[in-house]
């Protein structure tokens, strides 16, 4: 919450590689949510133009007490205590920047193949024009994003996608379903690569068709 104790309303901005900051103002008073971190998220939906119902969860990583927020209006979220509403208040400082940081998942056995989280990176812990190890100005962008909001809202393309799932899928050389995605021209966005995270195991991760011109 602000500095100031008597304040209602906490500004936070944040921010994506390709665009400056934005303003998003947290109204403390609002009743219309039980937990208060819900404020945040129907925030940050708005921000990225994906239904709240789609965000996952929500990493903050701040200074010093990185923590999790499970967003309670997640329509497939799993039965964890919401964070009190006095820590979350506290945890949130009037002019706090972040940058913001999205990672998609695959759902098991449910209407909509994805789901996202959207993560709030710390000033103190990336550089704006340098890819450091929670944040890529080069591939969080708005850019990005638009493409994981196509993906988890197109319900014609996931279909499609389902037909085609192998019925197993983990095998010994990774994750089968997110493999199918390349056939579909959409890897690149499940999971966008950057040079920092490649290891020796997932060097070699294709993207593309071998044909894509």
């Amino acid at each position: 919450m602000s500095e100031d104790n008597d304040s209602t309303e906490t500004t936070i901005k944040v921010k994506l590689g390709d665009e400056d900051y934005h303003d998003i103002v947290i109204d403390w008073t609002d009743d219309s949510c039980e937990y208060k971190q819900q404020l945040l998220f129907r925030k940050l939906a708005e921000f990225t133009g994906i239904p709240s119902k789609h965000i996952f969860n929500s990493y903050i990583h701040k200074e010093d007490f990185p923590f999790w927020l499970e967003n309670t209006d997640y329509e497939y979220r799993y039965d964890t205590s919401p964070v009190t509403n006095e820590t979350l208040m506290t945890n949130f400082k009037e002019g706090d920047c972040f940058a913001i940081r999205t990672r998609m998942f695959m759902n098991d056995e449910r209407d909509d193949l994805f789901s996202i989280s959207v993560d709030l990176i710390s000033s103190r812990h990336f550089h704006p024009t340098e890819c450091r190890h929670f944040w890529c100005p080069h591939k969080d962008t708005r850019g990005l994003l638009n493409k994981r909001r196509e993906m988890i809202l197109n319900s014609g393309l996931q279909a499609k996608i389902k037909a085609a799932l192998p019925e197993r899928r983990y095998s010994f050389e990774g994750d089968e379903w997110v493999k199918t995605l390349v056939n579909f021209n959409i890897r690149q966005y499940y999971g966008s690569c950057c040079s920092r995270n490649v290891t020796i195991n997932t060097k070699h991760t294709r993207d593309y068709l071998p044909h894509r011109g």
